[in-house]
């Protein structure tokens, strides 16, 4: 009996994913997705930091890199649960995973373009070779025909950890510079991929949850970078503004000194000049001889 129930719990916790095709078309989004695409904010925002600090064009090349990565990894993890997860054991526990991997590369994003790039690639690959293992898992349960087409998706997945890879060893400025290229070669084999093959086509169907999930992490994640920028700008330190001479001083009327004949002397008595007083006309007053 107990070798029943435990048997029965195995494959119940570890049953193989769904293939392709097998769409569940009245399917709501888990709140274990929901925490998964929370995750990738925590991620997205961690990325924003240093563009919320400055606010600049270099600044804003360097985020959409590695958001651009970030993205890629949230729609390979976010096609799979739709298009192949169960609410069983096995899938929680790579979603629970992936999630961990996702906590070390929000350590590091925030400096991903400079400092932190080396632990940040490393952690992408990781991340990318837990799902390269999850794809390849559905590539046994499909048919022939679409099991080619998951096996191309697999072998993008693995030529884009060797290239992530390789980044680790190179300077900061050319290891962004490979990131940005495996960015574009990954969005145009998929753009091929997609076009080219009926199979993909037919079995990649979108769904209401499907559509409800893109929705709402574009809606967070926007919100989260906005937020973040807003921040930093409201933080910045305010610049002096710059005023036009002659502001901010009082204003001199006449010349500064007295023009040359201007001093005059006292008609009685020893000669001597006698300075104005400090009038806006800055003339001298005449003074007056001693009493006799």
């Amino acid at each position: 009996m107990a070798s029943e129930t435990v048997r029965q719990f195995r494959e119940w916790f570890w049953r193989p994913p769904r293939a392709h095709g097998e769409i569940i078309h009245d399917r709501s989004v888990s709140f274990l997705e929901l925490l998964y695409d929370l995750v990738y904010v925590a991620v997205v925002s961690q990325a924003a930091v240093t563009l919320a600090a400055d606010v600049s064009v270099g600044r804003f090349i360097e985020f959409a890199i590695v958001f651009t990565l970030i993205w890629i990894a949230w729609i390979n993890g976010s096609l799979y649960l739709e298009l192949h997860g169960r609410e069983d054991g096995r899938t929680r526990s790579f979603v629970f995973a992936q999630m961990g991997i996702l906590a070390l590369i929000a350590v590091f994003a925030a400096n991903a373009a400079t400092t932190s790039g080396t632990a940040f690639a490393v952690a992408y690959v990781a991340f990318l070779l837990v799902q390269a293992w999850m794809w390849n898992s559905v590539r046994g349960q499909d048919t022939p025909e679409v099991a080619r087409v998951t096996r191309q998706y697999v072998v993008a997945l693995l030529a884009m950890a060797a290239l992530i890879a390789i980044s680790v060893f190179l300077e900061p400025g050319a290891r962004l510079i490979m990131w940005a290229v495996t960015c574009g070669a990954w969005i145009g084999a998929m753009v091929i991929l997609g076009t080219r093959s009926r199979s993909f086509r037919l079995n990649v169907v979108p769904t209401h949850s499907m559509v409800e999930r893109f929705g709402l992490f574009v809606i967070i994640v926007l919100g989260e970078v906005v937020f973040g920028v807003v921040d930093g700008m409201s933080r910045a330190p305010p610049r002096r503004p710059s005023r036009p001479r002659g502001f901010g001083r009082p204003a001199v009327v006449g010349p500064s000194r007295p023009a040359p004949g201007r001093w005059r002397s006292a008609p009685a008595g020893p000669r001597r000049l006698i300075r104005p007083a400090a009038r806006p006309s800055h003339r001298a007053l005449p003074v007056r001889g001693r009493a006799r």
